[in-house]
């Protein structure tokens, strides 16, 4: 199996298999649930070649990996013998999760850094909203005053 000494380098600096709670992927990144996040070490993940960046988010120790992730999960999950996130549930720090309570962790880790962006998205809306002027009224005065402007470079 393809990258089975980096799935060991991984799994060593994220602080061993004990330390892994729980293991899932997305399109680009391997994310880890782990029981002491003191015990990784972020620094050297990063210095990896085939690690293009380390970030903790929503509970989450994502390492980025890039296309490639699913051959290191499956390596991963092939040395460290840990389970995957595909179990109904699973013992974590002497509490049952399901697995909607699993889920709505990734999708909530997936999509927490997108919320500045999406909420930066809405500013000018509120903006408008604030001015009570519609988009209509927004357009016809950009237009019209582009017509009257096109009209003066033409006398």
């Amino acid at each position: 199996m393809k990258y089975l000494e980096e799935a060991k380098v991984i799994t060593a600096l994220v602080g061993g298999e004990a330390n892994i709670n729980s293991l899932v992927h997305c399109a680009t990144r391997l994310r880890f649930e782990l029981k002491d996040e003191g015990k990784a070490d972020k620094e050297a993940l990063n210095k990896l070649s085939y690690v293009l960046q380390v970030v903790i988010s929503g509970g989450q120790y994502q390492v980025v990996i890039g296309p490639a992730v699913h051959d290191y999960y499956e390596a991963i999950l092939s040395v460290a013998k840990i389970g995957g996130g595909s179990s109904s549930s699973k013992k974590e720090d002497g509490k049952n999760q399901s697995i909607m309570s699993r889920a709505m962790k990734v999708i909530s880790g997936a999509f927490s850094p997108l919320i500045p962006a999406l909420a930066g998205a809405g500013m000018p809306i509120l903006s408008m909203n604030r001015q009570e002027r519609t988009l209509e009224d927004i357009f016809l005065e950009l237009t019209g005053e582009a017509a009257q402007e096109a009209e003066c470079m033409r006398a």
